[in-house]
Protein backbone atom coordinates (compact mmCIF):
# COMPACT_ATOMS: atom_id res chain seq x y z
CA UNK A 1 0.00 0.00 0.00
CA UNK A 2 2.73 2.52 0.77
CA UNK A 3 4.49 1.82 -2.43
CA UNK A 4 1.07 2.29 -4.66
CA UNK A 5 1.08 5.67 -2.55
CA UNK A 6 5.07 6.05 -3.28
CA UNK A 7 4.38 5.78 -6.89
CA UNK A 8 1.35 7.96 -7.29
CA UNK A 9 3.07 10.81 -5.27
CA UNK A 10 6.36 10.00 -7.98
CA UNK A 11 3.75 10.56 -11.12
CA UNK A 12 2.44 13.71 -9.53
CA UNK A 13 5.35 14.84 -9.24
CA UNK A 14 6.91 14.39 -12.71
CA UNK A 15 3.49 15.13 -14.18
CA UNK A 16 3.62 18.83 -13.16
CA UNK A 17 6.48 19.96 -15.45
CA UNK A 18 4.13 18.47 -18.53
CA UNK A 19 0.85 21.15 -17.30
CA UNK A 20 3.74 24.06 -17.32
CA UNK A 21 5.28 22.61 -20.29
CA UNK A 22 1.90 22.66 -21.91
CA UNK A 23 0.42 25.94 -20.73
CA UNK A 24 3.92 27.64 -22.13
CA UNK A 25 3.22 25.88 -25.55
CA UNK A 26 -0.68 27.27 -25.46
CA UNK A 27 0.66 31.16 -24.82
CA UNK A 28 3.12 30.33 -27.64
CA UNK A 29 0.14 29.17 -29.66
CA UNK A 30 -1.62 32.20 -28.92
CA UNK A 31 0.60 34.20 -29.51
CA UNK A 32 1.09 32.79 -33.09
CA UNK A 33 -2.64 33.21 -33.58
CA UNK A 34 -2.67 36.63 -32.35
CA UNK A 35 0.54 37.62 -34.95
CA UNK A 36 -1.04 36.00 -37.97
CA UNK A 37 -4.37 37.40 -36.79
CA UNK A 38 -3.19 41.25 -36.79
CA UNK A 39 -0.96 40.15 -40.23
CA UNK A 40 -4.68 39.32 -41.85
CA UNK A 41 -6.08 42.74 -40.21
CA UNK A 42 -3.30 44.96 -41.73
CA UNK A 43 -3.32 43.36 -44.96
CA UNK A 44 -7.33 43.25 -45.52
CA UNK A 45 -7.28 47.00 -44.26
CA UNK A 46 -4.73 47.81 -46.73
CA UNK A 47 -6.56 46.16 -49.34
CA UNK A 48 -3.75 44.01 -50.25
CA UNK A 49 -5.86 40.48 -51.61
CA UNK A 50 -2.28 38.99 -52.22
CA UNK A 51 -0.93 39.96 -48.71
CA UNK A 52 -3.88 38.25 -47.23
CA UNK A 53 -3.70 35.08 -49.66
CA UNK A 54 0.22 35.10 -48.41
CA UNK A 55 -1.09 34.35 -45.27
CA UNK A 56 -3.13 30.91 -46.27
CA UNK A 57 -1.97 27.55 -47.19
CA UNK A 58 -1.35 26.22 -50.84
CA UNK A 59 -4.32 24.03 -50.69
CA UNK A 60 -6.22 26.25 -48.07
CA UNK A 61 -10.37 26.88 -48.24
CA UNK A 62 -12.34 29.74 -47.70
CA UNK A 63 -16.21 29.02 -47.14
CA UNK A 64 -17.71 32.43 -46.68
CA UNK A 65 -21.10 33.02 -45.96
CA UNK A 66 -23.79 33.33 -48.97
CA UNK A 67 -20.53 32.39 -51.25
CA UNK A 68 -19.21 29.31 -52.97
CA UNK A 69 -15.98 27.48 -51.37
CA UNK A 70 -12.41 28.92 -52.26
CA UNK A 71 -9.93 26.34 -53.29
CA UNK A 72 -6.57 27.14 -53.76
CA UNK A 73 -4.05 30.74 -53.38
CA UNK A 74 -4.82 31.81 -56.31
CA UNK A 75 -8.37 31.46 -55.97
CA UNK A 76 -8.46 32.97 -52.65
CA UNK A 77 -6.79 36.02 -53.80
CA UNK A 78 -9.47 36.24 -56.80
CA UNK A 79 -11.85 36.02 -53.68
CA UNK A 80 -10.69 38.92 -51.37
CA UNK A 81 -9.25 41.07 -54.69
CA UNK A 82 -13.26 41.15 -55.85
CA UNK A 83 -14.03 41.91 -51.83
CA UNK A 84 -12.32 44.46 -51.48
CA UNK A 85 -13.00 45.93 -54.82
CA UNK A 86 -16.64 45.49 -53.61
CA UNK A 87 -15.58 47.83 -50.46
CA UNK A 88 -15.44 45.41 -48.07
CA UNK A 89 -13.55 46.04 -44.44
CA UNK A 90 -13.24 44.52 -41.37
CA UNK A 91 -12.64 45.24 -37.75
CA UNK A 92 -9.24 46.71 -36.87
CA UNK A 93 -9.37 43.80 -34.15
CA UNK A 94 -11.27 40.05 -33.74
CA UNK A 95 -10.71 39.31 -30.28
CA UNK A 96 -9.65 36.02 -29.98
CA UNK A 97 -10.92 33.72 -27.22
Amino acid sequence: MTRRIILSVAALVLAMPLTASAQAGANDLRTQITRMDQAWQNAYNAKDAAGVAALYADDAQVMAPAHETVSGRPAIQAFFADDLKAGGRRPSRVPVP
